[in-house]
């Protein structure tokens, strides 16, 4: 059928493109659910209705999972298991987490040593909701970084491990943003490398291990907002899918964007 492209932004460095139908069905952020707007019909300045998973406000964060995933993002494997880096600039606030372990103290920050080498393989998608929180903590504090004070941002070397951090997220309720890639010059050795990042709109503050990252904690439902820019003209018919859900007929798209069924 003929699409739209319709652009989408949140904030001032996450945009989005969605083809969709003139007729398909789109529900507008904080007016009524039967308040429904064609694709023809959206303005510049409108927000799209979001929605998240429960979220882990009530969920224990699992110490072990916040080990593992530091040392996924921030640790090398060795005969013995597995050694944790935390930076100097980090050791106070995570030190606690690794007091029975012997560590051995750099330039840099201190090495822990003799962890479980399962910390250094992917968790499990089944794995409890407890230790996939604390999970994503450990990872966010070892290969995050703030944002414009907006979100916190995961940035890897490999596609696949923000893409399970996305996974992770979804599943545990922390809305994320799209997954980008930044190509860049490295500062250690002079050649081009590739980085994949994700954005994550922590709602939690118990996420966010560390005080640097703390700081763009908002706590609030906005910030995962998805607004308006354009809709394009009619293009050319493609391929489209629209998922039929019976009893409330709408359901969510990548990146914690609700609509409906356009039927």
């Amino acid at each position: 059928q003929p699409v739209r492209a319709v652009y989408l932004r949140r904030g001032s460095a996450q945009a989005k493109t969605i083809y969709a139908t003139s007729n398909h069905r789109w529900y507008l952020q904080n007016q009524p659910r039967t308040l429904l707007i064609e694709t023809k019909d959206l303005k510049p300045g409108m927000i799209l209705k979001t929605i998240k998973g429960q979220g882990t406000t009530n969920t224990w964060i699992s110490t072990d999972g916040i080990r593992a995933g530091l040392v996924f993002g921030d640790g090398s494997v060795y005969n013995q298991g597995c050694n944790a880096f935390i930076a100097k600039e980090d050791w106070k606030e995570l030190k606690h987490l690794f007091k029975e372990y012997p560590n051995t103290k750099t330039p840099h920050g201190i090495v822990y040593k003799n962890l479980p080498r399962s910390y250094k393989t992917p968790p499990s998608l089944t794995e409890s909701r407890n230790y996939l929180a604390g999970w994503l903590a450990g990872y966010i504090a070892a290969d995050g970084y703030a944002r414009n004070g907006k979100c916190v941002v995961l940035a890897s070397c490999k596609k696949e491990h923000v893409q399970l951090a996305k996974d992770v997220a979804v599943l545990i309720g922390v809305p994320t943003g799209p997954i980008y890639k930044q190509d860049r010059i490295s500062n250690l050795t002079n050649t081009e490398s590739t980085i994949w990042t994700l954005p994550l709109h922590i709602q939690d503050a118990r996420l966010l291990l560390l005080r640097k990252h703390r700081g763009v904690f908002k706590g609030r439902e906005d910030v995962c907002n998805w607004v308006v820019q354009s809709v394009g003209e009619e293009t050319t018919p493609i391929p489209v899918y629209c998922a039929r859900v019976p009893e409330t007929h709408s359901f969510a798209l990548e990146d914690n964007l609700l609509t409906s069924n356009c039927w």
